[in-house]
Order: structure tokens, then sequence, then C-alpha cells
């Protein structure tokens, strides 16, 4: 199409050039005393004309040849995909030039940035003349060599600038360290910092933020921030299947557009509880971004923050399972840990004991003043526990729980003997206390008219328990050792459990498999009385009447949930608003009949129309035990 439109114009550029010739031609044979050297003066000029025209279009065509060309150049170049950094200057190259700040929420941009290749930059408001200026250091805050995935953003000027009153002293420099990510999406380049500190900063939480609304989206807070361009490169990336992590740059109702992501791993540990893990930061697999469709299974209720993925610009850090033909079968949240960083996974513990001192990795602790008994016989290991048996009797121990997400030992601690669980879940213990055989929620499971029960045993996969047990032969009069199976009653505990973890842990994982026992229509969570470690996790913030010993807790599964507790006059007697997964406890009485209580729940429908829900504050187990509830 290109040459068509050159020849066309070569063609209508040398007609017009003939017919002007023509037009001296006309004017020169105007006097007949000179026809005859005009008409020789006229043929050599017309053959010098006619030479440079012909040498005019030839050169004309090449030009036009060799324009083409270039265009075709510069447009394989335009369509190239960017190449991710493997350089510090080769991210400041990236960075280079001027970028919008969007606010997530409106998608309205608020602020601008123009950033040099050294990595210094001028900041202000849109619409606004006062801006300051600063530089991005890197600070190689985890364990990245060549590229940094962190950096020191320093600002000044400040003191030109006007603010809205914030609660912040106003000196004229701040700094912000934060981690980045950056890529390429849907024919825009992006940019997104995150603060790392322990603690916010005037520049993360006023200065880079809008303000005219609050970015209430991000899970910390407003400390994280995202700029965008439009792109000079092609931004799309072909796509993978299996699975990957992915950052998600946007969404919408029917897929995500999610740029590979590859972890730098290292191991780590926590400073404030000693648990160690598999710590991770990610940088770019590639620039570009691909579409990847939902398909029919994706529930996004599973996700602690799935709400993000209702957003355009999600903000998301996940693993993706994808079919070959490009569709999203499972996506898989990636843990927070702290500092920016994220957890891919506990390490073993390192553990042992000497007489009333437990080791956990390196750190000494003095069960003696814990009800520990005499000295310590052994200690386990669960998912996020380690439990230390203390030997008090022959026929008796005190256990423990060394919470490894707390770094410490829970208050509550519970005697008894052959304490057994399935697999990693500790949710799952049984006990004996004498004869009988009771779970952590202190329910009986079975009891067993014995001298003394001697072991348990898991069988069934865990729906029955072989017991070894001890009685007295009269006829003997001797000890006689025999063995018997059960039935352990049917345990609808699950979610409670998984619930119970989740606090514990914090982890989006935990709340995954939470959610997992959740009816579609589900509008609150109530448990009761949960397991006996659950003490410090599941904080009471108070008594409704002086004799209650139940421990009530209500649980958000959306955002901007509002409860009232009323009592039987009507009166409101606790009260508070609840983002998804968040809960509240309380001690009250649970009657059999008529209720003390009523919780009455408000959340919205996907039309933001209020949806009223109740539950009767009564006794939830019958025949069989049940210690939590979805209400619909």
């Amino acid at each position: 199409m290109k040459r068509k439109i050159v020849a066309l114009f070569m063609t209508c550029t040398l007609g017009a050039t003939l017919l002007t010739g023509c037009g001296d031609i006309a004017s020169a044979f105007s006097s007949d005393d000179k026809e005859e050297d005009v008409d020789e003066d006229v043929d050599g000029e017309s053959d010098k004309k006619d030479k440079d025209k012909d040498e005019e279009s030839g050169d004309s065509e090449k030009a036009s040849d060799e324009s083409e060309d270039d265009s075709e150049d510069k447009d394989s170049a335009d369509v190239e995909g960017l190449k991710v950094p493997e350089s510090e200057e080769e991210l400041f190259a990236f960075m280079e030039g001027e970028w919008d700040f969007i606010n997530p929420v409106t998608l309205e941009d608020y602020a601008h940035m123009e950033i040099d290749d050294k990595g210094s930059f001028v900041y202000g408001y849109t619409g606004s003349k006062e801006n300051c200026t600063g530089e991005f250091v890197a600070n190689h805050l985890y364990v990245e060599e060549d590229v940094p995935l962190t950096f020191t953003v320093n600002v000044s000027g400040l003191d030109g600038m006007t603010f809205e009153y914030s609660g912040y002293v106003v000196e004229d420099e701040d700094s912000s360290d934060g981690k980045i990510y950056y890529g390429s999406c849907d024919g825009e380049d992006y940019i997104y910092m995150e603060e790392t500190g322990n603690g916010d900063t005037f520049a993360g939480s006023v200065l880079f933020q809008d303000p005219g609304t609050v970015d209430g989206s991000f899970h910390m807070g407003s400390n994280s921030y995202i700029m965008h361009r439009k792109s000079d490169a092609d931004t799309e990336a072909e796509l993978k299947d299996g699975e990957f992590y992915a950052w998600v740059w946007k969404a919408d109702d029917k897929g995500l557009w999610a740029q590979e992501m590859k972890p730098i791993t290292w191991d780590d540990e926590n400073e404030y509880t000693g648990n160690r893990y598999t710590a991770a930061a990610f940088m770019p697999g590639e620039m570009g971004s691909a579409y990847y469709a939902y398909s029919k299974d994706i529930d996004k209720k599973l996700l602690l923050n799935g709400r993000r993925l209702d957003m355009e610009n999600p903000r998301y850090m996940c693993l993706l399972k994808v079919s070959s033909d490009g569709v999203i079968e499972d996506i898989q949240e990636v843990d927070d840990a702290f500092y920016g960083m994220y957890d891919l996974g506990d390490h073993d513990p390192e553990v042992s004991f000497e007489g009333e001192t437990f080791t956990y990795n390196g750190i000494d602790i003095d069960v003696s003043d814990l009800g520990g008994g005499m000295k310590i016989n052994n200690v386990y290991t669960a998912y996020g526990k380690v439990i230390i048996e203390c030997y008090i009797s022959h026929h008796e121990n005190s256990y423990l729980v060394f919470d490894k997400f707390r770094g410490e030992i829970v208050r509550e601690y519970f005697n008894g003997n052959n304490l057994i669980w399935i697999g990693d879940d500790f949710t799952t213990a049984i006990y004996s206390n004498g004869n009988e055989i009771r779970d952590l929620c202190g329910d009986l499971m079975h009891y067993i008219d014995c001298e003394e029960i001697e072991s348990l045993e898991f069988t069934d996969d865990g729906k029955s328990v072989k017991c070894t047990y001890v009685i007295w032969d009269d006829k003997k009069q001797d000890e006689e050792t025999k063995e018997e199976t059960f039935e352990l009653p049917e345990r609808r505990d699950g979610a409670m459990n998984a619930y119970s973890d989740y606090m514990d842990s914090g982890r989006a994982s935990d709340y995954r498999r939470f959610m997992e026992y959740a009816p579609d229509d589900a509008k609150f969570f109530i448990l009761t009385d949960p397991q006996i470690w659950t003490g410090d996790v599941l904080y009471v913030m108070g008594a409704l009447d002086e004799s209650a010993v139940n421990k009530v807790m209500i649980v958000a599964l959306s955002d901007n949930t509002y409860f009232e507790i009323k009592d039987d006059d009507g009166d409101i007697v606790a009260s508070d608003y609840l983002d998804k997964s968040r809960g509240r406890a309380y001690l009250m009485t649970m009657s059999e009949g008529i209720p003390l209580y009523t919780v009455y729940v408000t959340t919205y429908d996907d039309n933001l129309e209020e949806v009223v829900s109740t539950w009767d504050v009564t006794m939830i187990s019958g025949e069989t035990y049940q210690h939590c509830l979805f209400v619909e």
C-alpha cells in the first residue's frame, strides 16, 4: 500500500512539473524573429530539464524507498517488546520520562512525575504549579544483586508545596523506603511502589497520595502508589500455561492482565517470633502482560484480597494455574511476610529440650512457671505449633502449646495423656483424661470403663480410633490389656478451626481453607467456645452479662459489615463495623431455649442494597457437637 501511494504521488508531481514546463515553451514562441534561435535554445534547455527531471524523479523515488524502509524499520522497532532490565542503568532508562499517578479507586490522574536517566525527578499535583524534587536511590533491601527491587525515595522542597492538614509535621525534606514493580500492560507502562518500612512516612502516606480521595483499597492502608504512561513498545506478552507467579496490573469482569514474575528466594527468620521460612521478592520474568480469561470454577470469595480483582488496577501478586488455551483454572494468593517480602513456606524448626527448658530456633524458654509440671518429656511439631509434653505423673501429662506465629507459649494448657492428631493438623487432636477421650474444645468423644487408657491411634482415615486400655480381671486377680475401636462423632467444626488458623497466621492460604466451607449465600460466620489454644488469638472484647461463660465471635465475610447485638429488651449492648475476615468476640450466655441476645448483621448485595440477617444466640450443638455456623 505504501509503494502505491508513493508511485501515485510521484506521477502527480511529474505531471505538474511537465505542465509548468509547457507553459514556459508557449511564452518563448511569442517572438517570430527569434523563433529559430529560441527553438534551439528551448530544445537544448528542454533536454536538460528532462534529464534533470529524470534524475530528480529517480532520486525522489530512491529517497521515498529509503524513507519507506526507515519507516518500516521504525514500525518494526515500535512493536518490539521491552527488554527486562539487567542493571540499575537499564531500569532507570525505562523509568526515564513523564509519568502520571492514578487513583486506583476513581481511575483519575492526580499527580505527575518527570524522571531523568539517573533517577532524579520533579513531582507535583495535577493542575498545580507547585512541585518538589527528589531522587530514587537503590538500597537493595533484599538479596537482589544487579537490578534493585527496592529504593529509598528522597524528596526535598516540600515547604514550597501546599498540603491539607494530615497530622504530620511537614518538613522541607522526607524519605520513604519502598519496593518497586514495573512493566507494561494493555498499551501502557506502569510503575508501582509500596512502602516497606516499619511505619508510615509523610512521603508515602500524604505526598504521593491523591489529596482528594484516599485509596482505602490497599490492605496496609494508603502507603502504595501507581503511575502510568502510554507505552511506545509492544506491551503484549505470549500466553503461558501451567503454574507461574504473576503480578496483575489490570482486570475486568472476565479475566485479568498478568505479567510473569520470577521469585528471588532466601532463608529468613521473623525477627519478632523467631519463625524461619522461605522469603521471596519478585522481579519481572518479562516486561509485557498477557490477558487470561477466568474459568467458570474461579471463586473470588476464596481469596483474602479477592476484592482487588474487582478493581481495574488490582496490584495483586498471585500464583496462577493456566490451561493450554489461556484460561485461568486456579488463583492462589502469595502470603505476605513483612517489609514487602513474601512468605513461600515454613522451614522445619530446630527444637530441643533439657529439664524445664524448651529451645526453639536457638531461643530458650523456661516452662517451670507456666504450669509445665516437673520436666519436659518430649516435644512435637504441627502446623504453626510446637507441642511441649511435660511430666506430671505416670498417668498424666501437661501439654503446652508454643505458637510459632506469635513466638510464645499460649496461656492455656491442658492435662491428660495420649495426645494424637492427624497429619500436620493439630486442630484434629484428641487425648485421654482418665476414662474419657476428648477433643481440644473439651467435647467428649468416647468413654471407656477401664483402669487406664494406654494408647490412642487413628484408623479409617481419622474417622475411627483404636484404643488400647487396661482393665482389672477379678477372676485372674490381674490386669488385662484390651483393644477397642470406636467411631468418632461427626465433627462439624472444620470452618472454625480453619478460621482460628487464619487468625493465628494471617495467611491468605489459611483464609482460603476457611472460605471453602462457606455456602454461596452466607452473610456472616459465628463461632462459639473454640479450641483451648485460641485464647490469645480470638481476643474477647468483654462480657455482656456477669454470668456469661460462652465465647461468641461474629466474623464478617465482606467489607463494610455492620453488626448489632441486642438483648431481650431490644437494647443494643454491642455494635461495630467489620471488614472482610475480621471478627469481634464477646462473652455472653447461650441459652438452650428463649434467646437472651440476638445478632443483627447488615451487609450489601451486588446492587449495593442493604441486606439484614439475624441469628438468635442459642446453643448450636444438638445431637452432634457443633461450635460454628454460616448465617445466610
